[in-house]
């Protein structure tokens, strides 16, 4: 099959190097005025962004649908509606934390720390409101912090941005990612606020789409000179990264991508990652990929509990057409779980029923056909037309190989993998499972753990759990719920498990959102209850559709009863 992306699209041409120098410029004369700028006026500004978004969502929404060939389809406009619902939680939630950095100098929590066994501390950050509590009702979001590190010195450090009256100021080059309209508000509002850093933003080629919208909703940040928004590709973005008036970066996207601007291309790129010489010396913060794991341990299922599962990952693993750096995608599963074969079965008899999606992202096709060709028994399932993908499952892969595409390549379309591993027992298979994913699958973004009720509380097997989260070298870890919600908990972090090398990048360094602004952080640990209406939703229902633009619109006015109500009745018929 031979993908041709119909797409469309409005080019917009490179911004010239006088037009970048200009706009450097303009950023340069106000990134102190930027840190000078008090937190009550930072809010004012803020809200002027949200009173716009009241004006643009329905834009937002539509170009995104548009984009991505999913026109009239309500479903896809929940879809987005979703990812813009993060964009206006994370505005929403900087108002409140900058009303305490305003009075106390640092937000007000946490509060509350729990000592670990390994000489760790972690502190519950979700939820903090009332809010958020009846919306997530039943979820529990920890950060867990680095070694060593107390309570009192967390607390000490946060916030740090806000207490150094000795900096003035500086410019960020944000790349933007390419693939969900949320990421790239969520970068620069993570510089500006959490860094105090000014904002240089160049729209990634495939969602400059997004640049218009960008400029006329962020508009009280551009015309104060605190954002700039450019447009271009490579030669663009060399200019940016190497410009002297550009103090650091930041990126979501490839770790390709990543170490061609680090390290080069071709051999010299080989010899300057070896030597751990990079070209450039600034600061450099990413976001980068990640082969996904689901760790399902095994347990007396019911069939009912065996649907249910099934609905969760196909709903997460179809969302934006499989094109997410979250994306669930690797299933670990005992070998001879007595259930295994059911749910997969469940999976690719609910995966058939879900319309192929278009494949928007560049390279898809290449990227689909190399796994295919690696394993020509894949199961495909859909009847795709000319600009879309089938969906794949590659079941019952050799944990043991060592050349396994499916562990080293971040398929990043609509391929999802099996993997099984002998064990003698759910403890010792956790223990497995974990060993494995940390050794042999490429990536530090996110891990899944799927353990039923029954099975958590036997005292081995919930001692096992304990250790596996805590043994995970991952940023995001969710027990019975998928790392992608974390993006829109925004008290969390989001990002690749700390302390990566330059050299072996992965999954990136740093983490954004953090709206609690922690130093220090090591993951984030999110649980939810093995059945739950958070993860019950179909994201390809018409009902998905009608209760996320509800919440995106109760978050956005949350000061209009009707807005509760409509969502508090989306949610019931969502149950019903």
């Amino acid at each position: 099959m031979t993908l041709t992306v119909s797409r469309p699209q409005t080019d917009f041409p490179p911004t010239s190097p006088a037009e970048m120098d200009a706009k450097l410029a303009i950023l340069n004369a106000n990134k102190r005025k930027w840190v000078q700028t008090a937190p009550y006026e930072r809010i004012a500004i803020i809200e002027e962004v949200l009173a716009q978004f009241r004006l643009d969502a329905p834009q937002w929404v539509a170009a995104s649908v548009r984009h991505k060939g999913r026109n009239g389809q309500s479903a896809a406009e929940g879809e987005e509606y979703t990812y813009l619902t993060s964009t206006i939680r994370h505005l929403q939630q900087l108002k409140h934390i900058l009303t305490e950095i305003a009075k106390d100098g640092r937000p007000h929590q946490p509060t509350q720390f729990t000592p670990r066994p390994d000489n760790r501390v972690s502190a519950k950050v979700f939820p903090l409101t009332q809010r958020d509590a009846l919306t997530y009702s039943g979820m529990v979001g920890e950060v867990w912090f680095e070694p060593n590190i107390t309570p009192e010195q967390i607390r000490e450090d946060q916030a740090h941005a806000y207490h150094n009256p000795d900096f003035d100021g500086a410019v960020t080059l944000v790349l933007g990612a390419g693939n969900l309209s949320l990421l790239v508000p969520g970068d620069f509002l993570y510089k500006l606020f959490n860094e105090n850093r000014v904002v240089i933003l160049k729209m990634n080629p495939v969602n400059q789409y997004l640049g218009p919208l960008v400029e006329q909703t962020f508009a009280a940040f551009i015309t104060r000179g605190f954002l700039q928004v450019v447009y271009g590709g490579v030669a663009e973005g060399t200019y940016l990264i190497e410009h002297p008036a550009v103090q650091d970066l930041h990126m979501t996207g490839a770790d390709r991508t990543h170490d061609a601007i680090v390290f080069g291309t071709g051999d010299e790129a080989i010899q300057r990652k070896a030597a751990r010489q990079p070209k450039i010396n600034k600061p450099f913060s990413s976001e980068l990929g990640n082969i996904t794991p689901v760790i399902v341990v095994p347990g007396a299922w019911s069939q009912d509990d065996i649907a249910y599962q099934a609905n969760h990952f196909v709903s997460h693993f179809t969302a934006n057409a499989g094109f997410n750096c979250i994306t669930p995608r690797l299933l670990v599963m005992e070998k001879n779980w007595p259930l295994r074969e059911a749910f997969l079965q469940a999976i690719q008899d609910q995966l058939a029923t879900v319309p192929p999606r278009m494949a928007y992202y560049p390279n898809a096709q290449a990227r689909y056909d190399a796994f295919l060709t690696a394993h020509p028994d894949a199961i495909t399932l859909g009847n795709p037309q000319a600009d879309q993908l089938a969906w794949a499952i590659i079941a019952n892969l050799d944990a043991a190989s060592p050349d396994e595409i499916a562990f080293r390549t971040e398929a990043f379309c609509s391929i999802a993998t099996e993997v099984p591993l002998e064990a003698a027992s759910p403890a010792d298979f956790i223990q497995r499972a974990v060993e494995f994913v940390n050794m042999r699958v490429w990536g530090t973004l996110g891990a899944t753990l799927i353990v039923h009720p029954n099975s958590a509380n036997d005292p081995q097997i919930s001692a096992a759990l304990e250790q596996g989260i805590a043994d995970l070298r991952y940023g995001m870890i969710g027990v019975n719920v998928y790392t992608s919600i974390n993006y829109g908990l925004l008290t969390t972090v989001w990002g690749g498990h700390s302390g990566q090398d330059i050299s072996d990048i992965q999954s990136g360094i740093g983490f954004i959102n953090n709206l609690l602004m922690l130093e220090h952080a090591q993951k984030t640990v999110i649980r939810l209850p093995f059945r739950h209406t958070l993860s019950s939703v179909d994201l390809n229902s018409v009902g998905f559709g009608r209760l996320t633009e509800a919440l995106f619109w109760s978050e956005l006015e949350p000061n209009r009863p009707i807005r509760w109500w409509n969502l508090v009745r989306a949610v019931a018929q969502m149950q019903s």
